[in-house]
């Protein structure tokens, strides 16, 4: 039966579902990624040639 079981410790909403740690933890590792994907982008995006002619 259930008389045993014990409650799963559990920290806050983890925006996504995907991280143990603390809240704080996964907003600035999913923080410092968003940005490096924004700036990795931005460059492919001045090095493509423009048509707009």
């Amino acid at each position: 039966m259930a008389y045993k079981v014990r409650k799963t410790e559990h920290n806050g909403a983890k925006n996504g579902g995907g991280h143990w740690g603390k809240r704080l933890e996964a907003k600035r590792q999913s923080s410092r990624a968003r940005r490096a994907l924004g700036k990795q982008e931005l460059a492919a995006e001045l090095r493509r040639p423009s048509d707009s002619r």
